[in-house]
């Protein structure tokens, strides 16, 4: 591995660390892992207003003058629940690409559960999924 490091031209310093630093380091890090979680709804909330403001900069920077302030709160408050939507339809559409694409980002459904009668047409023609007690047929046909 050293010499591979050498080819590449890479410092091999950061090996030398000793590892009650290193321990100590992640501590740190655990601790303010922690602190980010205790307070992840007020940072979410100081982050969703810098973003606003910064969207409403972003299309009118004059708003930063002084005696636009007013006007650029007034426009942020309204950018936040915005912001907060898009959020939420990404959430959403995360959830569903996830169930369409369980451990694959190329394939959707693999299949699907219909219930078993003699037809193999969906709910209008066939029994109501929501209330159906019998058994299911498992369509996993591709095309």
């Amino acid at each position: 591995m050293r010499l591979l490091q050498l080819d590449l031209g890479m410092e091999c310093n950061f090996l030398n660390l000793p590892v009650l630093d290193i321990i100590q380091q992640l501590r740190e890090a655990r601790q303010t892992l922690k602190e980010y979680q205790q307070n992840h709804i007020a940072l979410h909330e100081e982050y969703l207003r810098e973003s606003g403001e910064a969207q409403v900069l972003a299309q009118q920077p004059l708003l930063v003058q002084p005696q636009n302030l007013r006007n650029l709160e007034k426009r942020t408050s309204r950018e936040i629940p915005r912001i907060k939507c898009k959020e939420a339809q990404q959430t959403m559409h995360s959830g569903i690409n996830r169930a369409l694409h369980p451990g694959d980002w190329f394939r959707g459904l693999q299949s699907v559960d219909i219930p078993e009668s003699d037809t193999l047409t969906p709910y209008p023609e066939s029994p109501d999924p929501k209330t159906w007690s019998g058994p299911w047929h498992t369509i996993s046909d591709q095309c």
